[in-house]
């Protein structure tokens, strides 16, 4: 048992490491997602505050 410890905390290392790898970058593509989503929102209300204007 003693032999395999050694290889066992490596493993949980890399898989930890790799884990929170791809958390991450599923991070920076949902908050890019977002911030996308995010821009088009403004210019959706800024066009509809310009028709409301004219309109009025």
């Amino acid at each position: 048992m003693r032999t395999y410890l050694p290889v066992a905390v490596f493993v949980v290392v890399v898989v930890v490491v790799a884990l929170s790898d791809l958390l991450y970058l599923r991070h920076l593509l949902y908050a890019r997602g977002t911030e996308t989503v995010h821009i088009q929102g403004t210019n959706n209300k800024a066009r509809k505050h310009d028709t409301q204007e004219e309109a009025s």
